[in-house]
C-alpha cells in the first residue's frame, strides 16, 4: 500500500531548509499516541508524554509484532529511536506557527473507525517518523504493530520528499513512496505521493480515501480537492455507471511476494459500456457494484463511446462476467 500516507506549487511561497538530526537509541519503547473522548485523531500534548513516560520505561506497552515481519525493523531500540525522534518533532511543531506542511497526518477511512492506524509526523529540521497498527492498541495490551520508519526530510522543487534510515522495505509497504506533493480540500491537508495523483483522483470518486490529511479529521469535505490543474478532469462531479459488455483474454501474473512467498494474480481484459462521452479517461477505476465485490476495473484503453481495462482477482474468487454493473464510486 502507498500510504501511506503521501506539494502543490501555488501554496508554497517559499523553500523551506531542512536539517538532519542525530537521534541516539533509548532504554525505552516508542511513545504511544492518544485519542479524544470522541474517538478523533489527537496530536500529543508535551502532557501527554509525560503521562506516558512512566509506563514506557518500565517496559509495559510492548505491542505484539505478527510472524513473518521484520522483527529488527520493528525492535525495541528502533522503536525507542522513532520514539525520540517523535518527541524532538512535537517539541518543534510547538514553535511553529501555520506552516504550510509541517505537523501530524494520519489516515483514515471516511466515515468509517479505522481498523488500521496509520500516524505520520512531520517537521523542517527534526524530519519525520510514520508508524502503523492496529487502531485498538490502546485498549489491547499494545496492539499490533506492523510498520515503522523515520528519517530527514528535503524540500525541492515543491516536493516533499523523506530520505529514510531503516529500509523502506520487507513489511507491509514495499514501495512506500518517498516523494509526495500537497493537496488541499476543505479544511484539511493530503499527502499524495507525487506520481499517485490519477490514484488519488479515483479515491475521491468512490469516497475512499486512504491517504494522509493533517486536520482533515472523519468529517466529509465540501466541493472538490485542490489536484493541479492537468487532472482536474479526473474529479467526477457524478458517478459514471456502466456494465461489462465483453471478457478478453486472461494472464496468470506475479505480483511481489507475501511475506516471502511469490503473489500470484490473474489478470483479465474487460470491455464496458461507457467511454470518453461519459467522462471516463485513461487509469481511472470502475468498482464492480453487482454483485458487490471488493475487485474493480482499471481502464487501459478509452474510446468515445466504449472503456477496456484489466481485471484483476484471485483464482479463489470469482472471474469476471458479461452483465456486471461497475461505477466510478463504490
Amino acid at each position: 500500500m502507498k500510504p501511506i500516507i503521501p506539494i502543490i506549487s501555488f501554496l508554497l511561497l517559499a523553500l523551506v531548509g531542512c536539517g538532519t538530526n542525530t537521534v541516539e537509541p533509548l532504554e525505552n519503547n516508542e511513545i504511544p499516541l492518544v485519542s479524544n473522548d470522541k474517538g478523533t485523531p489527537h496530536t500529543p500534548t508535551p502532557e501527554d508524554v509525560d503521562n506516558e513516560l512512566s509506563s514506557i520505561m518500565d517496559d509495559n506497552w510492548t505491542p505484539h509484532i505478527p510472524d513473518g515481519l521484520c522483527k529488527e525493523k520493528l525492535s525495541k531500540e528502533n522503536r525507542a529511536i522513532v520514539a525520540k525522534r517523535k518527541t524532538e518533532i512535537l517539541a518543534e511543531l510547538a514553535t511553529l506557527n501555520d506552516h504550510l506542511w509541517a505537523g501530524s497526518y494520519n489516515m483514515y477511512d471516511i466515515p468509517h473507525p479505522p481498523m488500521v492506524e496509520y500516524e505520520f509526523f512531520i517537521a523542517p529540521q527534526s524530519g519525520y517518523v510514520y508508524t502503523c497498527r492496529s487502531a485498538d492498541w490502546i485498549d489491547h495490551d499494545g496492539g499490533v504493530l506492523y510498520e515503522q520508519n523515520y528519517g530527514s526530510i528535503t524540500w525541492e522543487n515543491d516536493r516533499l520528499k523523506l530520505l529514510p534510515v531503516l529500509k523502506n522495505e520487507g513489511n507491509m509497504f514495499e514501495d512506500m513512496a518517498t516523494e509526495f506533493i500537497l493537496i488541499p480540500w476543505g479544511d484539511g491537508l493530503y499527502l499524495v505521493p507525487a506520481d499517485g495523483i490519477i490514484a488519488f483522483c479515483n479515491a475521491i470518486n468512490s469516497q475512499e480515501i486512504y491517504y494522509f490529511s493533517r486536520g482533515a479529521g472523519w468529517s466529509p469535505r465540501e466541493g472538490m480537492p485542490g489536484v493541479p490543474d492537468e487532472f482536474k478532469s479526473y474529479l467526477l462531479e457524478n458517478p459514471v455507471k456502466g456494465n461489462v459488455i465483453a471478457i478478453g483474454k486472461t494472464e496468470e501474473k506475479q505480483k511481489g511476494e507475501h511475506r516471502g512467498q511469490p503473489s500470484m494474480i490473474n489478470e483479465t481484459v474487460v470491455t464496458i459500456n461507457k467511454g470518453k462521452q461519459d467522462g471516463l479517461l485513461l487509469g481511472m477505476k470502475l468498482h464492480v457494484t453487482a454483485p458487490a465485490m471488493f475487485e474493480w476495473i482499471e481502464l487501459t484503453d478509452v474510446s468515445e463511446m466504449e472503456s477496456e481495462g484489466i481485471f484483476r482477482w484471485h483464482k479463489e474468487r470469482v472471474p469476471p462476467q458479461t452483465g456486471w454493473s461497475v461505477s466510478t464510486r463504490r
